[in-house]
């Protein structure tokens, strides 16, 4: 009898051994990066409550560390490398990897967006409404998808009208800039945004399209002294988990991680963006930097030199094998124009961001 109450105990010792977790079971490991470093507003204010969030929420089951870039990759390669699983969380643009999103690209075209979440709105829309834009996108997991803020001038003379820019060598670190400066009568100069203030402080460029946000970091301000806002393009600014690396979180941890991600996330992203604008313009005219807004009117004579690089990116799309390229232009065209300030004020006021607002 005592021996047969031995064994029970023993077997009942085993099967809890067997079914209990591990004591010193490891967290799962999770690598970010950004196209900039840690102390980037959008990093200190976004990505990083973002990883704060995963880890409480999955219980410590998730650790997330951040890498600067240049650490893991270097910073252009940023969505190639979450792509392929050198990363398991990238936030860049789309455009650092020219040709592979090919659709993607609408939201590259000139002066349809005016903020950060504009972009955010209409890039969401988009994914959800066209199964070959998922499909491009098949390597990840959108998280926050998003954009700049738009790229705007800063220049060494005064912009009050169109014919103020003929001829004047303008700097800019992303190729797909090049027609649009030309169709405005430009001269277009491509270069890495490390060498802008160094363009422009030789007379190798007479000004710079950037975003607002960025300016002071670079000091643009210490070389040119004249802001012309007008919403020249945007860009994207995508956040997006490696697909491998999503599907490979447990059950319970990508439901809690769900309810974060989509409209909530780009609204917690570009809320970083967008509040930086007043933030950092007010810090450019500190430095002595004029501050002009173009008019509507005047606005519009820009809008109707650049209208035929419309047709052409769809003309282009169609030859390489892209029949869906018109609808979405179109329905890009449409969102944009329905997704007004005031509308996109009122969709954030439905979204809990995750983030704190900045002053």
């Amino acid at each position: 009898m005592m021996k047969k109450m031995i064994l029970a105990a023993a077997s009942i010792l085993v099967c809890a051994f067997l079914t209990a977790p591990a004591a010193d079971a490891k967290p799962i490991e999770l690598s970010f990066s950004s196209t900039t470093y840690e102390t980037h507003p959008v990093n200190v204010n976004a990505l990083t409550p973002f990883m704060k969030i995963i880890e409480k929420v999955t219980d410590g089951k998730v650790e997330c560390t951040f890498y600067n870039p240049g650490t893991m990759c270097p910073a252009n390669e940023i969505v190639p490398n979450t792509a392929k699983g050198v990363l398991d969380y990238g936030l860049s643009g789309l455009a650092q990897t020219a040709g592979r999103y090919p659709l993607w690209g609408v939201l590259d075209l000139p002066l349809l967006f005016n903020s950060a979440a504009h972009v955010a709105v209409v890039a969401e829309k988009l994914y959800e409404e066209f199964p070959e834009m998922q499909k491009e996108l098949g390597d990840f997991k959108p998280v926050n998808m998003g954009g700049s803020a738009p790229f705007v001038f800063i220049t060494t003379f005064p912009i009050n009208k169109l014919e103020d820019l003929q001829g004047k060598k303008i700097g800019f670190a992303i190729g797909s800039a090049v027609p649009v400066m030309s169709a405005l009568g430009a001269s277009p100069v491509v270069m890495p945004a490390t060498d802008l203030y160094m363009g422009l402080q030789r007379g190798m460029i007479d000004g710079v399209i950037f975003p607002i946000p960025s300016m002071s970091s670079f000091k643009l301000q210490e070389v040119a002294k004249n802001l012309t806002i007008v919403p020249v393009m945007a860009g994207t600014s995508f956040g997006m988990f490696n697909k491998q690396s999503w599907e490979g979180l447990p059950e319970d941890a990508r439901k809690a991680i769900e309810p974060y991600l989509g409209l909530r996330a780009a609204i917690s992203f570009t809320n970083c963006t967008d509040a930086f604008i007043p933030i950092e313009t007010a810090k450019l005219e500190a430095a002595g930097v004029k501050v002009n807004v173009l008019p509507p009117e005047e606005v519009a004579r820009w809008a109707e030199k650049v209208s035929p690089l419309y047709e052409k990116w769809i003309a282009d799309m169609e030859a390489k094998g892209h029949p869906q390229a018109r609808a979405v232009y179109e329905r890009c065209r449409a969102l944009a124009t329905e997704y007004t300030p005031e509308k996109i004020e009122e969709l954030k006021k439905s979204v809990e961001p995750f983030n704190n607002p900045i002053n």
